[in-house]
């Protein structure tokens, strides 16, 4: 029995103790955890993901805003610049980091559980939490290098003192998760409209005071970050990247079918999920209509924050970790108001549950195995170490990806991240404007580029360059491999080459070496006798270990969004 819900002096309702509450707190968060290792482990990173890392990395090397530009807020990446630093192997720091964001859901999720407990049977809990962890779209995208993650945790731990009536503290939270991605003015937004449907209810001071005590906490802490950084990087700065940088990517995109292909993805995948959410919400609604202010908060937060998130214009699968917390907490409120409703037929509610369970829980998690399981990172895992050691030679890359986070790319800031709207950058500029960008990188020491989708969708003059300028080495990974024509050339990498000239002897600087010949020349001018072209291949300064399972090429970002 429950020691402490009843309603109105009626028989308490029926509950699970608060040591078996205990018990199925662990035994779900083990769950998700080793859910959560099977996805890390075995997930290719997505593209953002080492979008995120550098600037986490670069994080440690320079200051926020000034050094480190960014679309974000920073807190987020602050949270993860501990965990990238301290583990020595670049693969496994990346993963150490997905490990952090997984822990840190989890410890969330189950405060935010206890918390919920003081106002709602803890049954209604525990299931909403198995729910919750079986529920696709969050399981396969919390553990992601973003900054969303921080940022939903934030919100949802704002939510939960907002319905606990700690109005400091839940303005604190909102602050903080601001702090982390401006995505968190969904969870003001939310905020705000909860406490002034409170305040429209009672129509008195307390209320009043209420909405006036979050949002000075809310002004004060963001305030405070905004200062913190100005100080270091100057007002203007922060202030034009914190709201007036990110503004074309909030209220524009050109993507046009983001909202019926993800949202139909995650909403069919999780259709009990969503159902159950719908439901709850109308149930507060109703609540809410008989002046109940815990339901009319909790629906004005859900509603506000789920229509935000349905006009959000690009939302990617890892972008409904913002949404999904608050349709949990939703989900409570519903199985509460049942399992009390329910309490002399514990038949019906058990049934329910169990129905809850197999069609909202175990067939979704089983329908996504086969997906899921398939995945394998052992391709992008190879290129990555592979990389980072052709790098220790020194030079740079080229990936339209910041993959290798310790390192940098060519061509700098603006060709960092080759994504959609930088691809239609380069395919509308003239002739002229992609030879001079060709002659950029050809002018700086890039050791190899490492293919992928978003090389292989550059327009055909930059194509026909690196075609000609590097060759097939590994995998991903195509060397700095010249193709030369008889006379003078320059090369832009010391180091030792092979000579590929079709099995004819050649002559290099006055030297005649046969076919495949290992020849070391230094960067710069040189001098070629031969009777056709010849292709010189950049060698590495050691052997490498080289899987035989990736020789060939594969494409490094495999399905990250539609798998």
């Amino acid at each position: 029995m429950s020691d402490s819900n009843s309603i109105g002096g009626t028989r308490p309702t029926p509950d699970i103790s608060a040591g078996l509450f205990h018990v199925w707190l662990i035994a779900i968060g083990v769950l998700f955890l080793g859910l959560e290792s099977i996805y890390i482990l075995r997930f290719p990173l997505v593209m953002d993901e080492y979008v995120n890392s550098e600037i986490v990395h670069r994080l440690s090397k320079g200051i926020a805003y000034r050094d480190v530009p960014s679309a974000k807020t920073v807190l987020g990446f602050y949270t993860q610049l501990p965990v990238l630093i301290s583990v020595p192997d670049p693969w496994r720091a990346l993963l150490a980091v997905k490990f952090e964001m997984a822990l840190m859901a989890i410890a969330t999720v189950l405060f935010a559980a206890v918390v919920l407990t003081k106002d709602h049977l803890r049954t209604a809990v525990v299931i909403a939490l198995v729910l919750l962890i079986a529920m696709n779209t969050f399981n396969e995208r919390v553990a992601e290098f973003r900054s969303d993650t921080p940022t939903a945790l934030f919100g949802l731990i704002g939510l939960v003192l907002l319905l606990r009536r700690r109005w400091h503290a839940a303005g604190l939270a909102c602050a903080v998760s601001l702090m982390m991605s401006q995505k968190a003015a969904y969870y003001v937004l939310g905020s705000e409209a909860a406490l002034g449907i409170a305040f429209l209810l009672r129509r008195d001071r307390e209320h009043f005071r209420a909405a006036v005590r979050f949002n000075v906490a809310l002004v004060a802490g963001f305030a405070a970050y905004l200062a913190f950084f100005s100080l270091l990087a100057g007002p203007r700065l922060v202030f034009s990247l914190t709201f007036i940088g990110p503004a074309p990517i909030a209220f524009t995109t050109i993507y046009t079918d983001l909202r019926q292909q993800f949202w139909s993805q995650t909403v069919l995948r999780n259709s009990v999920f969503y159902a159950l959410a719908a439901a709850a919400i109308v149930h507060l609604v109703v609540k809410a209509y008989r002046r109940d202010e815990g339901a009319a908060m909790l629906a004005a937060y859900a509603i506000v924050v789920t229509i935000l998130c349905g006009w959000h214009k690009q939302p990617w699968p890892y972008f409904f970790v913002i949404l999904i917390p608050t349709l949990f907490v939703t989900h409570i409120a519903l199985l509460d108001a049942l399992r009390r409703r329910w309490s002399e037929k514990s038949a019906m509610f058990r049934a329910f549950t169990a129905a809850l369970v197999v069609f909202g829980a175990v067939i979704p998690l089983a329908a996504r195995a086969p997906a899921t399981l398939s995945r394998d990172n052992g391709f992008q895992r190879s290129m990555v170490r592979l990389g980072n050691m052709l790098l220790e030679d020194g030079g740079t890359y080229f990936a339209g990806v910041p993959v290798f986070y310790r390192h940098k790319q060519a061509l700098g800031e603006k060709f960092n991240t080759l994504d959609a709207y930088w691809l239609n950058y380069l395919w509308h500029i003239q002739r002229q404007e992609q030879l001079d960008i060709i002659k950029r990188l050809d002018a700086e020491p890039v050791r190899f580029i490492l293919y992928n989708y978003r090389l292989a969708r550059l327009p055909p003059l930059l194509r026909a360059y690196a075609q000609s300028v590097f060759v097939h080495y590994w995998g991903a990974v195509f060397m700095y491999g010249p193709l030369i024509r008889p006379g003078p050339f320059a090369l832009h990498i010391d180091g030792d080459y092979a000579v590929d000239s079709r099995g004819a002897n050649v002559t290099i600087d006055g030297r005649t070496l046969p076919h495949n010949a290992r020849v070391h020349l230094t960067r710069g001018a040189h001098h070629l006798d031969a009777k056709a072209l010849i292709r010189l291949r950049l060698l590495p300064s050691r052997s490498p270990e080289l899987d035989p399972r990736y020789r060939d090429v594969q494409e490094l970002f495999p399905g990250m969004y539609e798998f």
